[in-house]
């Protein structure tokens, strides 16, 4: 039976350490793709942050921006953009309290100082698609260049906090329109998370691609590695999660497979028969 599968990049389909797809989970994607299953990337990542070398794998579509930009062969099938007043009121908070911010636009990507040398620091590695982007300034600029139109295309806020409390106010106080979720394994130390859209996650991003199919749930599978995994991990009908995974997502998911970077996705692949 086909099915509809999702799969987080950072950490499940990406080696953060070694820095490369795995050749053995291109080999899974294909085989898979061949065999008919319908495969989703499934990113906290915005569209201008995932990198051309995804675009040309053997996917379905993507789901960018933890669900709140989904994409079925090339065609924008669904966006929530974050309601300006309540991201003002954020960038207004943040900056009187000196937290990091980065606010994700489906084109163009704005982030405070402090934000661009951290996002600089870890993503950007010498001669990278991103680094270029970035020297590029057209889909990552500081937030001193935002105007009308970059506000009016924000799919999501990210921040970065040196201390709980100084975020914790803010997020206990967000209005129903918004949610949120904090990293469990923070790459910066600091207390990171992201802000989004209610009803624009990765869990109903799954709902929204399965009815664009006529499927049904039971036909789902999920993979991811991360605190922002762990709604769809829930919502799927069969979670996998990656060795390397945070505690909070193991405690979730029907099935734990190898390390990324022990052939994670292959191995999870060739146990769910999906090749």
């Amino acid at each position: 039976m086909k099915k509809i599968v999702f799969i987080d990049i950072d950490g499940t389909l990406y080696d953060n350490k070694k820095h490369c797809i795995p050749d053995s989970a291109v080999k899974a994607l294909t085989l898979a793709k061949e065999n008919g299953h319908e495969l989703f990337i499934c990113t906290g990542r915005v569209k201008e942050m995932v990198e051309d070398k995804y675009r040309s794998l053997p996917v379905s579509g993507f789901v960018y921006g933890c669900g709140s930009h989904i994409e079925i062969s090339d065609r924008i099938v669904y966006e929530a953009h974050f309601p300006r007043k309540e991201m003002d009121d954020l960038i207004s908070y943040f900056r009187k309290h000196r937290i990091e911010f980065t606010l994700e636009g489906r084109e163009v990507s704005y982030f405070s100082e402090g934000a661009m040398d951290l996002y600089m620091s870890y993503f950007c590695k010498s001669g990278s698609e991103m680094e270029q982007k970035f020297k590029a300034g057209k889909a990552m600029r500081s937030f001193s260049e935002i105007d009308e139109t970059g506000c009016s295309q924000i799919l999501k806020v990210a921040f970065q906090a040196e201390k709980d409390e100084l975020i914790r106010p803010v997020l206990d106080a967000l209005p129903e329109s918004l949610t949120y979720f904090t990293y469990s394994d923070s790459f910066s130390g600091d207390v990171e998370g992201e802000i989004l859209v209610k009803g624009a996650d990765k869990a109903d991003s799954i709902e929204r691609v399965v009815n664009y199919f006529h499927g049904n749930m039971e036909e789902t599978i999920a993979l991811g590695d991360s605190d922002n995994d762990i709604s769809m991990i829930k919502k799927a009908h069969l979670g996998v999660a990656m060795g390397n995974a945070c505690d909070n997502l193991k405690q979730e998911a029907e099935y734990i497979t190898s390390h990324v970077s022990e052939d994670g996705l292959y191995n999870a692949f060739q146990y769910l028969k999906l090749i």
